[in-house]
């Protein structure tokens, strides 16, 4: 016994074929123009390039040491902090990100913007990545690496306020994102607060900034 697919049956299955992924672009499309997916999927990407560094070092860690010629050794000269220097457009953004304040004091209502309130400028993915220099967020010291501390007036009354950089068990990232947010959804609000131009944000957030 045979099944013969008639023309009829072929063209509906063709147009049934089309329906589905018509709306399987639509959805996808409907994804790529929400910014809150696209951030994620900047962060999840982020996050991979991370854990393929880490696999990297540790396999370099693991490798047995190569013995090298032994050359004179050269004076050491200081250098600051790891990381290239910055450059004009870099050195201006970090003076308007200054001026504004700390973002997270603003998003809580401690601070109203462009008072010139002190602040770090903390770079979000370390300072020897590309663009690292734009990845930059304006956070005051207690938001930034700096306990309040148990002895501080303040402590109670601000239990929210605790530093990105942990200190023993005082902040870290997990719990400093879930109350003020992911670091790259404020830098994008600190880009709009400041009028940031194209060449102040870095590639992969352009379209998420100015869009």
């Amino acid at each position: 016994m045979s099944f013969l697919v008639t023309p009829e049956k072929l063209q509906k299955q063709r147009e049934q074929q089309r329906r589905a992924q018509e709306r399987a672009a639509a959805k996808q499309k409907a994804k790529l123009a929400c910014p809150e997916y696209r951030i994620k999927q900047l962060e999840k990407q982020r996050e991979r390039q991370e854990r393929q560094r880490a696999k990297a070092s540790e396999k370099a860690r693991m490798r047995p040491p190569v013995a090298k010629p032994l050359v004179a050794k050269k004076p050491l000269r200081s250098k600051g902090m790891a990381g290239k220097s910055r450059n004009k457009t870099e050195m201006s953004l970090h003076d308007r990100m200054a001026a504004l304040g700390g973002i997270c004091c603003i998003n809580k209502g401690l601070i109203e913007p462009h008072t010139g309130s002190p602040v770090s400028i903390h770079h979000i993915h370390g300072r020897t990545s590309p663009e690292a220099h734009l990845y930059v967020l304006p956070l005051c010291q207690w938001h930034h690496d700096t306990p309040m501390g148990l002895d501080n007036q303040l402590n109670d009354k601000y239990q929210f306020v605790f530093p990105l950089h942990a200190k023993g068990a005082d902040g870290g990232k997990v719990r400093w994102e879930e109350v003020n947010g992911s670091q790259i959804s404020l830098l994008i609000e600190v880009h709009k607060l400041i009028n940031a131009t194209p060449k102040e944000i870095p590639s992969e957030l352009q379209n998420l900034t100015t869009g």
